[in-house]
């Protein structure tokens, strides 16, 4: 799935923000955090696990997209 224009302009505007982060992954799955998808979905080579966890920790999380 692609995100229309304006939808990823959307998404896309708060990053000018230093304490703004995202991670966005190819498809039309939402709501990962119950799904099994949790522990494996890659985007590139960040992993959204451990890109949680490092919001958790009060880490810095890298922006991830496709």
């Amino acid at each position: 799935m692609v995100l229309p224009i304006g939808a990823l302009k959307a998404i896309l505007a708060p990053t000018q923000a230093e304490n703004y982060t995202f991670y966005l992954a190819p498809g039309g799955q939402h709501c990962i955090l119950p799904r099994p998808e949790l522990y494996s979905l890659k985007v590139g080579e960040v992993s959204f696990l451990e890109w949680l966890r490092s919001l958790a920790e009060g880490k810095v999380a890298p922006r991830v997209r496709p």
